[in-house]
Parts: C-alpha cells; structure tokens; sequence
C-alpha cells in the first residue's frame, strides 16, 4: 500500500495520491499512439479531471497541455484559454514562442509558469478566434519532437455558454451565439484531421449530445473521437484508496470495514473521499467497524448539506432535458426499484411524447444501463442515493 492520504473530496490533484487507473493508462496510451483521438464522457465527480493530470505526468509518449475551459463564454476566451496553457508551458519550445508572440501580447513578456494574461494584437485580430487557434494548432504541430497532447475540459460546457450567449456585440463580431459555436466546433474536428503530431483527449461532465443542436451541429463534428472507457475504480484500487484514506485520518480497519467502503461508495473515488472526510469529522478513535461505516455514509448521502454531488445528480435532468424533464423524473423514479424489461418500460411509458429519445438521453448520460433486455440504473450506488433523495420508500 501506497503513502497515507488525507481526504480531498473534489479537490484531490497530488499525483503522489493517484490510485489505480492501470487499465485505463494502457488503453489510452494505445489508442493514442495509433493517432486515435480521446472522448471522455463520465458523469462529474467519476475523476476524469484527476486522471487526465497523472497521465500527463506518467506518459512518456507525449508532451501534455492541460487547458479548462470551465466559464468560457465566447470563441475568443476559448482561444486566450489555449494560448495561456501553452504560454505557462515548460515544454513549449523557444521557436513556437516567438511565433506565437507575433500574434499575442505578452505571451513571451512574462515568466513561463506564472499566470498571466494574454491578448490578441491588434494585427492578428481580422484572423478571428478560430483562424488563430487554427495558426496555433498549426505552430505546434509543425515543431519537432515527441507529439502534443492537449488535454481539452469542460469543452461542452464551453459550447454550451457560447452557444446561448446573447451579448450583442460579441454576437455581432461572431464570437458567440450558435453560429460561432458551431464554427468553434468544426474547427476543432478539423484540426484533429489536418494535425496528426497533436493529440486530443475531449471531456466534459455534460455530454456534448446535449449541445449540439444548440451550436446548430450534428454528431458529425465528434465522429472521430474514440470513447475512453472510465467510470468507479475497479474493487482492488476502491480497497487501496479506502486503505490509503484510513492510514490517513489514523484509523485501522476492522474485518469488512475496507469491502463495506467500496461497497457503499460504489467504487467511486469522490464518494470514498467523502466517506473517510465524515469519518474523521465524526471524531471518533481506535478501530473502525464495517457498523460505524454503513451510519457514517447513510447519515452523509441524507444530508443536503453534506451530499452535493446527489443533488447534481437531480439539478442537471431540469438544467439539460427542458420540458422532457418531467418524463426522465419518472422514468429514474421506475427504475430506482430494480429493472425494467425494455417491453415493460415502454408498457409503462412509451405512449408518451418523446420516450425513445428521453430513454437514449438517459442512457447517453450515463445514469442508466441498457443490456440483454433490460434497462436499469447503470451505477448502484446512484440509484440508492436517488432513491433517497426522491423519497422513494419502496426502493432498497
């Protein structure tokens, strides 16, 4: 076992503290070096942020970029986003900087690795937000070396913003609103094609199905990603991590406590974070029980204070499925009492408006599961922290 952890539910980034992902380091390495491009599409909270910093850190194939771009709200903050990490980049050779200085202020001006602001100069600016990533993507991948690999987050959330963004004057300058998010869009696609030395790993905590129609696009602009499996933390690394985090908060593990952890947090890291957190919070000494463990994390998923990631779980169906919100409410609420057989639930449910593309959202977003006949919850633990919260005494 690794070194003690102390828990860091939702902010966890020492890559010391990194546990398991094996499996999923050697898929990506492989699909990458065959120059397939990566989608990570998981639910918020399953890590995809975590991991995508220590394969940056532990592959040897590439030279990583780490870019956010959580609250960008038009085309040009997408582009300014991309220019920053790469200023702030070690890696960056002295060439690309002194072309990409040519299009911006004070991206050679400042220290690399301490924050600053870039801006466009006034000569680059008639290229657009698109036409200069394009310059950019292009200067990278044209320098020698191992190739880039930009890791891309939030990008459907940025679309998203940019895409409903009204401000007029940026509307006007097309720089937000559905055309410039869709043009943001394709342009991306493009570069993916036409720059093979650049790497692209794509995530984000909303799916980019619920997006596209907003950027006035179709599936076609995300066609050659490769979907990255990820999802909990298979039972040997859930047991690590939940070792690691009691070595951390000094206490030793009963018989079962471990497998009682990893069972009730699903294998889910962000869960056992939180778990082992309320533990020590507790304020309890000496051993602990597989008893103390199963009250520790029922009191934590029935706390609205303590449970945010259950109440995104309810939040984001209103925010993302409009006026199909309704009809997803009850399909989740079916499904909480255990499996429907797709003859069933369309028994149940597919008189009504919408339900076969209600169904595919449901899946597509991970929350249910579609397999030999039968839909259900695609994660347990999910389905018992909905249960709860919706209030659904026959569900166990």
């Amino acid at each position: 076992m690794g070194n003690p952890i102390q828990p860091q539910p939702g902010s966890a980034n020492d890559p010391k503290d990194f546990v398991g992902r094996t499996t999923t380091d050697e898929r990506a390495s492989r699909y990458l070096n065959t120059g397939q491009n990566l989608l990570l599409s998981d639910p918020r909270r399953m890590g995809k942020t975590y991991w995508m910093s220590h394969f940056g850190i532990v592959t040897t194939d590439f030279r990583p970029i780490h870019v956010n771009y959580e609250g960008t709200q038009t085309t040009t903050e997408f582009l300014l986003r991309t220019v920053e990490a790469l200023r702030t980049s070690s890696s960056l050779p002295q060439q690309v900087r002194r072309i990409l200085a040519g299009f911006f202020e004070h991206f050679d001006g400042a220290e690399v690795g301490i924050p600053g602001v870039v801006s466009i100069k006034v000569g680059a600016r008639p290229l657009g937000p698109t036409g200069l990533l394009t310059e950019v993507v292009k200067t990278l991948g044209q320098s020698s070396g191992k190739p880039w690999l930009i890791f891309m987050d939030e990008v459907p959330m940025a679309v998203h913003n940019i895409a409903v963004n009204t401000d007029s004057e940026e509307v006007k300058k097309g720089h937000a609103g559905p055309q410039a998010a869709g043009t943001l869009l394709q342009t991306l696609r493009r570069l993916r094609t036409d720059v093979p030395s650049v790497r692209w790993v794509v995530a984000g905590s909303i799916g980019f199905h619920h997006v596209l129609h907003e950027a006035d696009s179709t599936e076609g602009v995300l066609n050659d990603l490769t979907d990255l499996p990820f999802g909990p933390l298979d039972d040997a690394d859930a047991a690590e991590l939940a070792q690691r985090l009691l070595a951390g908060i000094n206490r030793s593990p009963e018989l079962d406590t471990v497998e009682t952890m990893t069972a009730c947090t699903g294998g889910i890291a962000y869960f056992i974070h939180a778990l082992a957190q309320q533990i020590q919070d507790g304020g309890k000494t000496g051993p602990l029980t597989a008893e103390e463990v199963a009250k520790t994390w029922q009191s934590y998923i029935g706390n609205r204070d303590t449970g945010g990631p259950a109440t995104h779980l309810l939040s984001r169906v209103d925010d993302y499925y409009g006026g199909d919100a309704e009809l997803a409410l009850e399909m989740l609420d079916a499904l909480a009492s255990g499996p429907k057989t797709t003859r069933d639930l369309r028994a149940d449910f597919g008189g009504k408006e919408h339900f076969v593309t209600v169904l595919d959202l449901l899946i597509r977003d991970h929350y249910l599961a579609q397999q030999d006949g039968l839909v259900a919850w695609r994660y347990e633990v999910l389905r018992r922290i909905w249960a709860q919260r919706r209030f659904l005494d026959d569900a166990s």
